[in-house]
């Protein structure tokens, strides 16, 4: 929970930040300015291993803020290629069974690299590391967590939906790969320039 929270307070401050930016900065997404922030928020779904164990399912909430930097000399398609970090707390399964809370959580860890197709469509792909977790609250026997380091693959497609005061609203969907299992990540976000 502890996790979750200071998530939420690093996405509320980078939000906040949004609004306190100078008046007639230029939004990320027309690479008006070389650094660009989005939070993001959304679900995530389990899509299995290798080992079978794929009735996990639906996990929420997934809070994740990509940081980019824009390489304004590098054009790809449509625009600047960007590279950056796409860090975040994504709750994989929370559920309670026999009497037990058991929740699974992934923190990603990822360096990225974004290009736009055309200037509303963009793709980003990265490599890192996720920090896989869980905590279990059994009755009687009391509560038990444990995590580890893995390595971890991600991409993403997204659309800038609509322009909202100084940046743009935004959805993507993307797959993360960690070692043996995968999921489907669907965000909204808010991208705007720093």
């Amino acid at each position: 929970m502890k996790k979750m929270l200071t998530v939420l307070a690093a996405v509320a401050f980078l939000a906040t930040a949004a609004f306190a930016q100078e008046e007639g900065s230029a939004p990320a997404s027309n690479g008006g300015s070389q650094f660009q922030i989005a939070p993001e928020f959304g679900i995530s779904y389990y899509l299995g291993n290798d080992d079978g164990f794929d009735d996990i399912g639906l996990g929420f909430p997934a809070i994740t803020v990509k940081a980019l930097y824009n390489l304004n000399n590098v054009k790809v398609a449509a625009g600047p290629l960007a590279v950056g970090a796409w860090v975040g707390y994504v709750r994989d399964y929370s559920d309670s069974e026999n009497g037990a809370d058991v929740s699974l959580y992934t923190i990603p860890l990822i360096l990225v690299a974004e290009f736009r197709l055309i200037e509303q469509l963009w793709l980003d792909a990265g490599i890192g590391f996720a920090i896989v977790g869980y905590s279990m609250d059994v009755p009687y026997l009391g509560e038990m967590s444990d995590s580890e380091t893995r390595l971890s693959l991600m991409a993403r497609a997204g659309y800038d939906i609509i322009q909202a005061g100084p940046g743009t609203l935004q959805a993507s969907v993307g797959f993360q790969f960690i070692d043996d299992y995968s999921k489907l990540l669907v965000q909204v976000g808010y991208n705007f320039a720093l």
